[in-house]
């Protein structure tokens, strides 16, 4: 079994674990962080993912967080961002998408750390899945978890 990298902190307010019902409320706080490095981001949170377990809503947080901050790093000046986080069909969806400051976002350089490796790391852990790659503008982010555990998953 794999072993997950020690989350590292991309806000201030941050916390290796969120409380029952208050995911909703962790990701404005990731998304008002963001806005105040100067990146222009808007948000949608659907509030029924206050229902996910600790486990889930620390992967959603930690996409949200790692999303912004790369989105941040690498859109450019006048970059803006939106995050979208919806619960359906037992489904947890997020997408992060970037516009790359109206132009497109140049390869990356190669890797620079582990944060696309750790999201992918935690959604595969979850039986989830996970695309991030260049759009048509800047970059986009979507990734799928299941919103209940099952099973089949390792207990901690």
């Amino acid at each position: 079994m794999t072993v997950l990298r020690t989350p590292d902190r991309t806000g201030p307010d941050s916390s290796c674990l969120v409380a029952p019902g208050a995911l909703p409320t962790a990701l404005e706080s990731v998304v008002e962080h963001s806005r105040q490095t100067g990146l222009t981001v808007t948000s949608r949170v659907d509030p029924r993912l206050a229902r996910l377990d600790a486990v889930r809503g620390l992967a959603v947080l930690r996409l949200a967080q790692e999303g912004l901050a790369n989105a941040a790093k690498h859109g450019g000046p006048g970059a803006h961002a939106e995050l979208v986080v919806r619960v359906a069909d037992d489904t947890v969806h997020v997408q992060i998408h970037d516009d790359g400051g109206g132009r497109p976002r140049p390869p990356a350089p190669g890797p620079s750390g582990h944060g696309l490796i750790g999201m992918r790391e935690r959604v595969d852990l979850l039986g989830g899945r996970m695309d991030a790659g260049p759009a048509a503008q800047g970059w986009l982010l979507t990734a799928e978890l299941p919103a209940f555990a099952s099973s089949m998953e390792p207990q901690p």
